[in-house]
């Protein structure tokens, strides 16, 4: 993997290093005026997969980009990236999750709405009875697959359908294939069951933005279509793939930039300029 969106990748990591607080990997930068930014990963990757986005947003935000622990669930999950955010002096701030990402998000906005001054769901899903269900379902069926084969089906995957389906760029392709053995099974599980916790669809007061796209090989049309339908208030972008923060950063990117500057301008101190 040597390309120059790789060599980027790796300078980042290079200049951004992981820190740890209460057994909570983490990347912090930026010292902005803006709100700070809390991103929230899905079920692969880590902290550094939102790296195109903070190095472009940092200098206008303070930026927080976690990798979450092992868990005992949603709850302990959020008082874990909650303690995190305590231990930095961060009270208030903008989740910005994707996939598990975006569902942790939306529990932080239902259960700690004092703490939440925008927020942003990306390519995720409501907790409905329904979906929970079929998630729960897939599951019990990765659980009783052999990691060996998982992690196969999770690498075809990843080099067949997210490969060409967002864009033929080889970096998200290449950043979840090694993503892959960095994780076991038995995290990949504990990530995924974060998904079926029950909790009431939060009705919140903040601005948030709904990110939702077409071509998601991840999230079927009709739970698009009920994540829409859930928060009827927020503003909505549509993309194109699940992995559109890796495969079309700029595009994800300018999204972000377009909510925080028409929707939570309010919500940053004033320019000097």
């Amino acid at each position: 993997m040597d390309y120059p969106r790789w060599r980027e990748y790796l300078a980042f990591l290079k200049e951004h290093p992981y820190r740890e607080q209460n057994g909570v990997p983490y990347i912090e930068t930026g010292d902005g005026g803006g709100p700070p930014l809390l991103f929230l990963h899905g079920t692969l990757g880590a902290g550094d997969i939102w790296w195109q986005q903070i190095r472009v947003l940092a200098p206008a935000h303070r930026i927080v980009a976690p990798t979450y622990p092992r868990t005992e669930g949603l709850a302990d999950l959020a008082n874990r990236i909650l303690g995190l955010m305590d231990a930095l002096g961060i009270d208030r701030f903008i989740p910005i999750g994707t996939s598990m990402g975006g569902y942790l998000a939306q529990y932080l906005v239902a259960h700690h709405p004092e703490r939440i001054a925008a927020a942003v769901f990306a390519n995720t899903l409501p907790p409905y009875l329904s979906i929970r269900l079929r998630v729960w379902t897939r599951v019990l069926l990765y659980g009783l697959v052999p990691e060996e084969r998982l992690f196969k089906q999770l690498r075809r995957f990843a080099e067949n359908m997210v490969f060409l389906y967002e864009g033929a760029n080889p970096f998200h392709r290449d950043y979840l294939l090694n993503a892959l053995e960095k994780i076991d099974k038995a995290t990949f599980l504990n990530r995924y069951r974060i998904m079926v916790t029950p909790f009431r669809v939060p009705e919140p007061e903040v601005p948030h933005l709904v990110i939702y796209s077409r071509g998601d090989q991840v999230i079927p049309r009709p739970i698009v279509e009920r994540m829409l339908e859930a928060y009827p208030e927020a503003q909505k972008v549509e993309l194109w793939g699940h992995f559109s923060y890796l495969s079309r950063p700029d595009k994800f990117t300018g999204a972000l930039r377009w909510f925080f500057q028409n929707h939570v301008a309010a919500l940053s101190p004033p320019s000097n300029t």
